[in-house]
């Protein structure tokens, strides 16, 4: 496994934006969008890193309702138009993240939708796995060698699998735990249950799969790499020994031949 801090990051945000008239409702979100563009610029996020995506705009229609001497009907009617656009902010350093967020609830864009994180030069990353895997199969044959375990033999399977789990998929939801104070029940006081948020925190992959890692103490969300090296040796089968004729006689004569009566008794029988 290679634990790998992220070189660049990617922040989506969403935003909704609604008005009376399309031009209106554009108007009103390009200039939220441009707001946030210049407080980003104050923290080091130059324009071309803010790329704007265009979902939706839709009208919203209401029901109005129509009055007649013998009936009631429901008629929509247009109410005005909803805009949906997603920002993406490129950024290196995972320290602007808060400042990012900052500036968008600044601008009253609150939902950030997730982060990537993308690693250069991932290839590197796996040969130097292949390479570690290689050398740790050689050493446990070895190893088998200097116990007197016969490891001559010819390689008929080796198998290989790459894997890569990014922080997105490995947070874990948790609920934090609280408890009643016991003299509050016994005075039987009144009692307020505090609500108890869902939170999340980052679980990474466990270790004990694992004889080599490269980078094992994390702390921060990282990327984490892993590679499997499975290899199937088939030893040699050496002949089954030829066992003479006289040799079988030797050994049965070593046996004998008891029987059990339905009384319980026990009688030895002849060997011829």
């Amino acid at each position: 496994m290679y634990n790998v801090k992220a070189d660049s990051y990617l922040a989506i945000f969403n935003l909704i934006q609604a008005g009376n008239t399309a031009r209106e409702t554009d108007s009103l979100m390009n200039e939220r969008i441009a707001r946030f563009r210049r407080d980003l610029e104050k923290i080091g996020i130059s324009g071309s890193d803010v790329v704007i995506d265009m979902l939706t705009m839709v009208p919203v229609y209401e029901i109005a309702t129509e009055r007649k001497l013998f009936s009631r009907t429901y008629t929509e009617i247009p109410a005005g138009f909803e805009v949906q656009k997603n920002i993406h902010v490129h950024f290196s350093d995972d320290q602007k993240l808060d400042k990012i967020i900052t500036a968008a609830a600044i601008n009253e864009i609150y939902d950030l939708i997730k982060v990537d994180y993308y690693v250069k030069n991932t290839q590197k990353l796996y040969d130097s796995l292949r390479t570690e895997a290689s050398k740790l199969v050689q050493k446990r044959i070895d190893q088998y060698k200097s116990l007197g375990v016969a490891m001559e033999g010819q390689w008929t399977l080796a198998t290989d699998k790459i894997g890569v789990f990014f922080p997105l998929d490995r947070y874990t939801r948790y609920q934090s735990s609280s408890s009643i104070s016991m003299d509050a029940v016994k005075n039987k006081s009144a009692l307020t249950q505090i609500r108890r948020p869902n939170t999340m925190y980052y679980n990474k992959i466990p270790y004990n799969g694992y004889d080599i890692i490269f980078n094992p103490e994390i702390i921060e969300p990282s990327v984490q790499y892993t590679y499997n090296l499975q290899v199937k040796l088939t030893l040699e089968k050496k002949p089954a020994k030829e066992v003479k004729p006289e040799t079988v006689k030797e050994i049965v004569k070593e046996y004998r031949y008891l029987l059990v009566t339905s009384e319980g008794d026990i009688k030895e029988l002849p060997s011829k």
